[in-house]
């Protein structure tokens, strides 16, 4: 019999999800661009940093799956 505690885990790898970017100031939301990221709060990081969002604009991003 094996030891499964033995055996290494492999590592789960995941893709990168296509994220859309849109910043909420009036209607309709403006569309800024898309980011791929593994989760939500990777792309709102990677949208920041990327599109150059200021601090005053950053709690008016909404960020969606594609």
């Amino acid at each position: 019999m094996t030891d499964l505690g033995a055996i290494p885990k492999k590592s789960i790898r995941r893709k990168p999800i296509q994220w859309e970017v849109y910043r909420l100031k009036g209607s309709p939301a403006t569309f800024v661009g898309s980011v791929y990221a593994p989760d939500e709060k990777a792309a709102l990081k990677a949208a920041i940093r990327e599109f150059e969002i200021t601090p005053e604009q950053q709690d008016r991003l909404l960020i969606r799956r594609a």
